[in-house]
């Protein structure tokens, strides 16, 4: 891709888990220009500290997206943190870029689930509300597979197919079926005739909540 487009992203420190870690400011890794923010990287063992660490990452990309984004330009928008795809839009907009909005994790039923809101609470309600505008507001939606298309669209009460394309094409990031893809990891690896368990992914809130 970076052979025929400049491809830039703005983003944060990577503490996720190693909070002490701080990464350049500014690098080029395989043409990519990575552009991060001086956000707060405090230790995400409360809550609220985690809050405060999203809020401040949201506003710096902000204020970056304002700087560094043109008219007509499209712009590839992740829903983490949760209040980044809000602020980003905002800056999106008045730019006049173009909107694509990837969906990694479902608000407010991610919260929901871990118990951090109830179902029946005010704030689930706004938030719904609000999630829906912001699906409403994107030119794109890009989601993770089947399951998350169909739920956003139940959401919106619209046609999957027709909102967010065919989940085997690259609309939804799958270019070949879950067959194929199963069939030629399994023979990669040497997994043929034997059972595995794998848990691939972070450990997090949601799914601790579960067990």
């Amino acid at each position: 891709m970076t052979e025929y487009f400049s491809v830039y992203v703005l983003c944060g420190q990577p503490d996720y888990v190693h909070h002490e870690r701080r990464a350049p400011l500014r690098e080029n890794v395989n043409g990519v220009a990575i552009i991060r923010v001086r956000s707060t990287g405090f230790s995400n063992k409360s809550l609220l500290i985690k809050v405060l660490n999203m809020l401040s990452s949201s506003l710096l990309i902000f204020f970056k997206t304002l700087q560094n984004v043109g008219r007509d330009e499209p712009v590839l928008i992740v829903n983490l943190p949760p209040l980044l795809p809000f602020l980003a839009l905002l800056a999106c907009r008045i730019k006049g870029a173009k909107t694509m909005l990837l969906i990694h994790d479902v608000y407010p039923d991610s919260l929901v689930a871990s118990a951090v809101q109830s179902q029946a609470s005010l704030s689930t309600r706004i938030a719904e509300w609000m999630f829906k505008r912001l699906y409403r507001s994107v030119d794109r939606i890009v989601v993770l597979g089947r399951d998350m298309q169909a739920l956003i669209a139940k959401k919106l009460r619209s046609d999957p197919t027709e909102i967010f394309g065919d989940p085997q094409h690259h609309g939804c990031g799958m270019c070949v079926s879950a067959a194929a893809r199963r069939k030629c990891f399994i023979a990669r690896t040497g997994l043929e005739k034997k059972f595995v368990l794998k848990y691939a992914g972070h450990m997090g809130r949601t799914h601790v909540s579960n067990f």
